[in-house]
């Protein structure tokens, strides 16, 4: 059996996950660890991608043994990615690569334990998206036999884990099957065949060039996966879904807040009118918008009462006492900005900032 020790540097490990670039997550019930590279990891651009890095991308292993559970595919790139050459496409082996298509899901690595199958994603084994596939996984095949010494790696698609692309189904698309000790991936051929005899759902795959998939723009669909012969994977991604996944999952409350208090409603409109976006994206930032409108109708409001309320006396201080009273406190700096003769716009907006950052939809990758 493939064992931690065998595939990378056990200290190195140690170290990125001490420098915070690798997260590791224990099973609550099970002796397993699963790994995965940070947001840290993703966003440090001097940061060297090793074996061992890439290859914690949902990997999983014996806590007590460090046999390996699970073998996901290691980190691959989108094409013509800055910092990894082997993504060029004057790099790009000259062979014509398996293309399939991209499925918009969250991957879901599939994994035995004492005679039961699970399903953990990137890097966790209890997210929304493991614990719908599992149950998904456990009542739709009982009896699975998963493929020996590989392991079995699926697209999560269900109605409230889509990100952009609206699919009409739901369940596990295979996408392949690593093996766990050398990491090469099972030949399409033989996934074909695996599939076909239990049942199973594989990715579509497509006679393509590559001068052909970055060429093309196909509307609900995220693009497609080249794979070559020497095992370099690329990610071909469509322009538009580019677009509309930068808005969906780097759009928070805070974002918008500050899209509404800069004066951006045009491009927030925008968004609301056009038919590409998703409709509980727009449902989520309608929402959002409402509530801003109300609390600063209703601040203005109480700021204004309480302005109009005030001791009708030129005495400053008369007046502060009244504006200090326990229950007019709160609207104080608005209700002195008024009496001032102040545009109290932005002391409103600072007022109704929402301290949630947590974005519309999170990357499922």
């Amino acid at each position: 059996m493939a064992n931690l020790q065998n595939i990378m540097d056990v200290q190195e490990l140690e170290r990125l996950v001490n420098e915070h670039y690798i997260t590791r997550k224990f099973h609550p019930e099970f002796p397993l660890a699963i790994l995965n590279y940070s947001p840290t990891a993703q966003f440090d651009r001097d940061l060297i991608w090793d074996d061992t890095l890439s290859v914690c991308r949902g990997l999983i292993y014996n806590s007590k043994t460090f046999d390996i559970v699970a073998r996901p595919f290691a980190k691959f790139w989108n094409l013509n990615t800055e910092g990894h050459p082997e993504t060029l496409e004057e790099n790009l082996p000259t062979d014509r690569p398996l293309v399939t298509t991209k499925m918009d899901g969250s991957l879901g690595i599939l994994y035995p334990w004492a005679g039961q199958n699970y399903v953990a994603t990137r890097g966790s084994f209890q997210s929304e998206q493991s614990s719908w596939a599992t149950e998904w996984l456990q009542r739709r095949y009982p009896r699975l036999v998963l493929p020996q010494e590989y392991t079995l790696l699926t697209e999560v698609i269900y109605d409230l884990n889509q990100i952009v692309c609206r699919y009409d189904f739901e369940g596990l698309i295979v996408l392949g099957a690593i093996h766990m000790e050398i990491g090469k991936e099972l030949s399409r051929s033989d996934l074909k065949s695996y599939c076909i005899a239990n049942g199973l759902t594989i990715v579509q795959d497509h006679k393509k060039e590559l001068s052909t998939c970055k060429a093309e723009d196909i509307p609900n669909q995220e693009g497609y996966v080249l794979t070559y012969a020497n095992g370099l994977k690329v990610k071909c991604k469509f322009t538009t879904y580019c677009q509309l996944h930068r808005i969906l999952t780097g759009l928070n409350p805070k974002s918008v807040w500050e899209m509404k208090r800069d004066g951006k409603d045009d491009e927030l409109q925008a968004w609301l009118d056009d038919p590409k976006i998703p409709e509980g994206f727009k449902t989520w930032l309608s929402a959002w918008l409402a509530q801003f409108d109300k609390d600063v109708f209703t601040i203005f409001g109480n700021a204004s009462r309480i302005y109009g309320a005030r001791p009708k006396t030129d005495n400053r201080k008369e007046i502060a006492e009244f504006f200090l009273q326990d229950e007019n406190r709160r609207y104080a700096p608005i209700s002195f900005g008024l009496l001032d003769g102040k545009d109290v716009t932005d002391m409103i907006w600072k007022m109704v900032k929402p301290k949630s950052t947590d974005v519309f939809r999170e990357d499922g990758e």
